[in-house]
């Protein structure tokens, strides 16, 4: 989790008492936000092992084209530098990337991973030699995501893997990349707040009494059915606190 029961409970001011259904609520409703706030930045935040298969989204030459190829100093086919076609760039999903664990392969025929034999040893590339990653200043991780390959990266969709933690450190949503712990309460406790309140208007809870004559009924106000449809979003205090985090590089590299 980016936050903790503990902080969100702080900045509800309920550290001393909370009822059991309303902690329930929360709880419920908590990894929902956070889901929420990852969807909107499109990016898993949390540091984490992650793969993907690139480039994708881009116009490609035809495979039997080998004028817009050359051969590499290890024997591997790499599109001709200067190729409109190829670019030097290839960008990551869940930033920062770390350099640490970060590992490469190019396969022409792998068919996205999906050909036998595809991605093994002799198609690992060198981060240092074949590629280098986009580093931020601190020198062990890249808020960019950028893998850059001077040579250009080949442009046949999903021949590039690549594994790789991405995401931020528990320590460091304490510190450099706060506004995301914050951005997450905020979006928690406006869902949490709203549902509640949803409830308390609408009679939304378990019902836990009721009369037959002249029919009387009594509902819980503070269960998990008072959502009742309601739709997650992220506040738009959250949405400013972390604008600069969301990885819109990606679309242009």
């Amino acid at each position: 989790m980016i936050c903790s029961r503990a902080e969100l409970l702080v900045y509800l001011k309920k550290t001393a008492t909370i009822a059991e259904a309303d902690l329930a609520l929360l709880d419920m409703l908590h990894p929902m936000a956070e889901q929420a706030l990852k969807d909107t930045l499109e990016n898993d935040l949390e540091y984490a092992l992650h793969t993907e298969y690139l480039p994708i989204g881009k116009p490609y030459p035809a495979r039997t084209d080998l004028a817009d190829y050359d051969w590499n100093s290890s024997g591997r086919v790499v599109p001709r530098r200067g190729n409109r076609n190829s670019s030097i760039y290839l960008q990551l999903k869940h930033t920062p990337v770390w350099l640490a664990g970060l590992e490469v392969w190019e396969d022409l025929d792998a068919y996205a991973g999906q050909a036998t034999g595809s991605f093994e040893d002799d198609d690992k590339l060198t981060v240092g030699d074949d590629y280098y990653l986009d580093l931020s200043d601190q020198g062990t991780y890249s808020e960019s995501g950028m893998l850059i390959n001077e040579s250009g990266w080949p442009t046949e969709p999903r021949t590039v893997k690549v594994t790789y933690y991405g995401g931020w450190k528990q320590e460091q949503l304490s510190s450099v990349a706060s506004a995301i712990k914050m951005a997450a309460i905020l979006t928690v406790t406006r869902a949490f707040n709203e549902a509640r309140t949803q409830a308390t208007t609408s009679g939304a809870g378990a019902i836990t009494e009721e009369d037959i004559g002249k029919y009387r009924v009594k509902y819980d106000q503070g269960t998990s059915s008072s959502l009742n449809g309601m739709v997650i979003s992220v506040p738009p205090e959250a949405l400013n606190l972390v604008a600069r985090f969301k990885n819109y590089g990606r679309y242009l590299a």
